[in-house]
């Protein structure tokens, strides 16, 4: 039994890895998400941890979330809850069938302040000094020319209080994969981009969590 769980983890994990932001500077293509039910159900959310994840980024009603590289929605549902009706939560995916999903699902939920966005592998569109947090979990590992992207990004965190949030798969979760990432990769390359590391912690089984703001 465990061994069977253990294999439909890793199917699961590799299935995770979502295109929301993969690169065309360098080589990569974009990587065609499956199903999006893919990405949901309690398996995830018993090593995922969603309610811990939302209660450590301190969301309050009125806030702009944006939920880079997105999928399912996993995350932005729950990012709207959190904000309220005067705040908002925007998913963003590069794939249009995951944008197509989260917009049912914001339909079905009747949450208005649940948005979904398809964007272009390098440009997330946002706005200027228009978000509170941008999160991305699973998502940091697929971007390409990653210290340009992030300095880019940058300019759409709200002035003194915008936060950038990297969840992503420590090496020791799937060992000799490709889709996970040294911890001190992001870190490294967030610094060199204009950020500084604020917040760490360890509550997720397999992944880091680390808080990050502008610089100076």
């Amino acid at each position: 039994m465990r061994a069977c769980a253990t294999r439909r983890t890793t199917a699961w994990a590799v299935a995770l890895m979502t295109v929301a932001v993969a690169s065309t500077g360098n080589g990569q293509q974009p990587y065609r998400n499956p199903a999006p039910s893919v990405f949901e159900g309690a398996a995830r959310e018993a090593w995922q941890k969603p309610e811990l994840v939302v209660r450590a980024l301190e969301l309050h009603p009125g806030m702009v979330v944006v939920d880079l590289g997105a999928g399912s929605g996993f995350f932005t549902r729950r990012f709207a809850e959190a904000v309220g009706p005067t705040g908002k939560a925007i998913g963003l995916d590069v794939d249009p069938d995951m944008v197509a999903y989260m917009t049912a699902d914001a339909r079905e939920r009747k949450l208005s302040n649940y948005e979904a966005r398809l964007v272009k592998p390098d440009d997330a569109g946002l706005a200027p000094n228009t978000v509170d947090l941008i999160f991305l979990c699973d998502t940091y590992h697929l971007i390409g020319d990653r210290v340009a992207y992030f300095r880019r990004l940058k300019a759409a965190l709200k002035p003194d209080r915008g936060r950038l949030v990297v969840v992503d798969f420590q090496p020791a979760a799937f060992p000799g994969s490709t889709h996970v990432m040294n911890p001190q990769v992001p870190q490294d390359e967030l610094r060199e981009a204009g950020y500084r590391l604020i917040k760490t912690d360890d509550f997720l089984p397999r992944q880091f969590f680390f808080v990050f703001v502008p610089a100076g």
